[in-house]
């Protein structure tokens, strides 16, 4: 978890000093594609890059955690030993008949239950994967360069940028240098 952090804001610091040049739709493609985020953080959008980072780490992390959970319950399944008692002529039978059936049934549920949640959360982080990809291509980059003419004739370069709020106002800031 340490080291995708670490991954995380390396990209981060990478994407502001890579803020002077043009962005690409591909190279925000494989860069998402090879660590969820990293494409918006390269398009400069970071409340995505930050909420894909962190929506797919914890798809992936409950993804691994329900199965590990899941194959515990189903070793506890197939190693479950009743209790046996041999009676004096020499006949085999359970100690506690209806309790070995409930433990059986109680390990079986347990397992089943897991299998889905791990299906559940493999399947949502698949489509949180499969979303940052479309978003990367996809979305506008925050910062759009343009070289527009000044009346000597002269180019510049001028950065507009846009931030959207969590209530879905925009904020439109204009830099021109």
């Amino acid at each position: 978890m340490r080291s995708l952090l670490l991954i995380v804001l390396l990209a981060t610091t990478q994407v502001f000093s890579a803020s002077t040049s043009a962005t690409s739709d591909s190279e925000a493609l494989w860069r998402s594609a090879v660590l969820p985020g990293w494409g918006q953080f390269y398009k400069e959008r970071n409340l995505w890059g930050y909420t894909y980072s962190i929506s797919f780490g914890a798809g992936l992390l409950m993804t691994t955690t329900s199965i590990i959970i899941w194959q515990n319950f189903k070793s506890q399944y197939r190693n479950y030993q009743p209790s046996y008692v041999t009676s004096s002529t020499g006949e085999v039978s359970l100690t506690n008949a209806a309790a070995s059936q409930a433990e059986f049934s109680r390990l079986e549920n347990a397992s089943n239950d897991w299998t889905k949640v791990a299906l559940i959360s493999g399947i949502s982080t698949l489509l949180i994967y499969t979303i940052n990809l479309f978003d990367a291509y996809l979305g506008e980059s925050r910062v759009a360069k343009k070289l527009v003419g000044t009346k000597e004739g002269q180019q510049r370069i001028q950065i507009s940028v846009q931030q959207t709020s969590a209530l879905g106002l925009g904020l439109f800031l204009q830099y021109t240098f």
